[in-house]
């Protein structure tokens, strides 16, 4: 066999050897992809099934501006990946850090490269035991974060994806009956991604109720400072705003659940929701859902 022939052997067994070695790396990494909540904190909900009780969780937490995260490939540049984190029910998770998939992992996990916004901080992330692993260090503090997976990633990642775990709060199956204790539907069930037998809807969203509640600094001060009857408030702790997707606000089916022992009692609203700032009072009790268990 000629040199020129083994050498050409050799480079083709290289470069087989390093696609591989690619495709693995690749493979790992690819696992990373999703939207992300932190485990304990989808538990909290399962648990509670209280957006105030698991928000006031979060905010005693160490490491609680990362409550979140979505990782994507980067429409710019595909040989990275985008990681964008957020704090407990942020709007937005803008793209802040970037891991290259030819990176290596090393006990910890893929190093992500720092970020001026993230500057102090150092982080691994390693997809082990169907979750997603982050080690954060800042300074001598360090901490493994353990996430649930939600959703896959969108190629813009542009919302906290809180929602996916606030489903937790109401998924499961229910008896429906009316105001006055009157079996509606022996069956009702709400989902994880967001589809429901419920009357008159099909896909659901759920969101928290903090800016419609008297725990918001500025309605509370509203309260105060007019004559307000705070015992009008349809929420003193836990409520959350149930609507049906697709369409335009002013068309929205939308209903307020509030908390109680067994479900949730369900309330229409006194005039559609507008924006931030406004109390919601009752209207009516339309509904009671009965947990099933």
């Amino acid at each position: 066999m000629s040199n020129k022939c083994s050498a050409f052997i050799l480079t083709t067994l290289v470069l087989c050897f390093c696609n591989i070695v690619q495709a693995q790396t690749s493979t790992g990494i690819n696992k990373l992809t999703g939207i992300w909540v932190r485990k304990d904190i989808v538990q909290r909900f399962q648990t509670t099934q209280s957006f105030f009780q698991v928000k006031k969780y979060a905010e005693n937490q160490p490491f609680t501006e990362f409550m979140a995260v979505g990782i994507n490939y980067n429409p710019q540049n595909y040989s990275r990946l985008s990681i964008n984190f957020t704090q407990f029910g942020a709007i937005i998770m803008p793209p802040t850090m970037f891991l290259y998939r030819s990176q290596k992992s090393t006990n910890l996990g893929y190093r992500v490269n720092q970020s001026d916004m993230y500057k102090n901080y150092v982080f691994h992330l390693s997809f082990k035991e169907g979750a997603l692993w982050i080690h954060v260090q800042k300074g001598k503090i360090k901490k493994w974060l353990i996430f649930e997976k939600m959703a896959t990633a969108p190629i813009k990642l542009l919302y906290g994806k809180f929602k996916e775990a606030q489903r937790q709060i109401i998924k499961g199956s229910y008896e429906l009956r009316d105001a006055n204790n009157q079996l509606i539907r022996p069956h009702v069930w709400f989902d994880r991604n967001g589809l429901t037998n419920f009357p008159k809807l099909h896909r659901y969203e759920v969101r928290g109720g903090y800016w419609n509640s008297v725990h918001n600094n500025h309605n509370a001060y509203k309260i105060k400072a007019s004559t307000l009857d705070s015992t009008k408030a349809l929420n003193q702790e836990d409520i959350l705003v149930l609507y049906n997707l697709g369409n335009s606000l002013p068309n929205k089916q939308q209903f307020i659940l509030k908390k109680v022992q067994n479900g949730f009692y369900i309330y229409a609203l006194r005039a559609p929701e507008r924006r931030l700032y406004q109390l919601l009072y009752k209207s009516k009790l339309q509904y009671k859902l009965i947990r099933k268990w």
